[in-house]
């Protein structure tokens, strides 16, 4: 017989699981805190991603297209951590476009980028609302290989309506925190708070959609992937 115990995810189990795959696939953690410490410092809030999701989302990028990304559109940049990942897996002439909708943000983020010597990051300021539809007549429908969304959370449903004409077919849509929103887990308590409703809203969008297929990864608070069929 299984002592059942032994198979519960404990905070501590949950600590020390993300810290070994870290430190067995994670080679820039370093680079991380560094960059993590410099957005504190800059008055950024602490939300941006972490070394294991910026793996994740580095080699989500190369696998988009065959021989890397052409084009990736992220909602959401703050201090440019993410961007960075995903510009890991771009091919060799892909570009990003990241949308910010705060000026501090947006400026901290061009540096960072600047001093990664990055030139393939186009940081654009504004909303991710209103922007979207605009990149879809700039850039042409179907012409994104990844979709990233880590912005606002109530917003996540009209993020996917307005970035999903820019997607192509085999191309993915990837989106954080969509287990873990406002104060709580979305599984234990949906509730009333906007976050988690919306989270949970867009969660159930994707699962329904009978153009994609995807699922979760219960990594710090959740990582959403779907493909584009």
């Amino acid at each position: 017989m299984v002592d059942s115990s032994s198979e519960g995810m404990t905070q501590q189990r949950w600590e020390r699981t993300h810290q070994y795959i870290d430190q067995l696939f994670c080679d820039d953690t370093e680079r991380w805190d560094r960059e993590h410490e410099a957005s504190m410092e800059a008055g950024l809030p602490a939300i941006s991603v972490g070394a294991g999701v910026g793996r994740w989302l580095s080699l989500l990028a190369s696998l988009s297209r065959s021989g890397g990304a052409n084009l990736i559109v992220e909602v959401g940049t703050l201090g440019g951590a993410s961007a960075l990942a995903l510009a890991q897996g771009l091919g060799a002439d892909g570009r990003i476009v990241t949308i910010e909708a705060s000026d501090e943000h947006a400026d901290f983020a061009r540096k960072s980028i600047e001093r990664a010597g990055e030139s393939r990051i186009d940081v654009r300021l504004g909303e991710g609302l209103e922007l979207l539809p605009r990149l879809v007549e700039e850039l042409g429908v179907g012409s994104c290989d990844l979709l990233f969304l880590d912005a606002i959370k109530t917003e996540y449903p009209g993020y996917l309506e307005a970035g999903m004409p820019l997607m192509r077919s085999g191309g993915l849509v990837v989106a954080d925190n969509v287990l873990g929103a406002g104060e709580g887990w979305i599984p234990d308590a949906i509730d009333g708070e906007p976050s988690r409703v919306a989270i949970d809203r867009f969660n159930r969008m994707v699962s329904a959609d009978p153009r994609l297929q995807g699922t979760i990864l219960p990594m710090r608070q959740g990582l959403l992937v779907a493909r584009v069929l």
